[in-house]
């Protein structure tokens, strides 16, 4: 019986402590949108531009921080990235008179705001260059003596911006890689054969090459 008593009595602290120590967990609810969700412009060298854009909370309400990045195109994905190293004729000016980022902006659940912006460029290649719009929130501060971790949930609206005198874009493109991944292959006089059974898939692998400026 006293063995008993003691382990119910450990059982009964273990529970305890487990319960004192417990560390409580906050979330937040984050869903919101911007608008437009791409733009393409395209502006002579040396001109500026007053662009909109509208950003909406759907989630609990947050503080926001807009800003612009620069972008790189893939060479192998051909999708937009973000980009740290990319130098461009490109300036982005906000309301309060800064580049690249504007003053945050609390939204309380289903608000908006339109944020304006002023792109000028001065004199660059006639091409295409890349940004991205963000608008990211902002991290809480942490509970004193809790320790958390936090995601900074954010979007990007994709911005090309195509610099021409003329008004005109250069489109060439080339299929540079086109074959197909058949079930059955085999060489024949110097020539492979692919064989793909009736009625089956034919994955084929298309890549294109851009030979223009844009």
């Amino acid at each position: 019986m006293v063995a008993i008593k003691i382990r119910g009595a450990l059982l009964l602290i273990g529970l305890c402590t487990a319960l004192n120590l417990a560390i409580p967990s906050y979330s937040a609810e984050s869903d919101f949108s911007v608008a437009p969700s791409r733009v393409d412009l395209m502006i002579k060298p040396s001109q500026k531009v007053s662009m909109h854009f509208n950003l909406t909370n759907y989630g609990d309400p947050h503080t926001f921080i807009p800003r612009f990045a620069n972008g790189a195109p893939d060479s192998t994905g051909g999708t937009l990235q973000l980009s740290k190293t990319a130098r461009t004729p490109v300036s982005f000016t906000f309301a309060n008179g800064r580049r690249d980022v504007g003053d945050p902006v609390f939204l309380k659940t289903n608000e908006s705001v339109n944020i304006p912006v002023t792109l000028e460029t001065v004199g660059g290649e006639e091409k295409d260059y890349y940004y991205f719009f963000l608008a990211e929130i902002q991290p809480a501060g942490a509970r004193e003596g809790k320790t958390s971790a936090q995601l900074t949930p954010r979007i990007g609206v994709p911005v090309i911006v195509s610099l021409t005198n003329t008004g005109d874009r250069e489109l060439k493109s080339s299929i540079s890689v086109f074959r197909v991944k058949a079930d059955y292959s085999f060489t024949l006089f110097g020539r492979e054969i692919t064989l793909v059974e009736t009625g089956s898939a034919v994955p084929v692998y298309l890549s294109v090459s851009n030979l223009g400026s844009n």
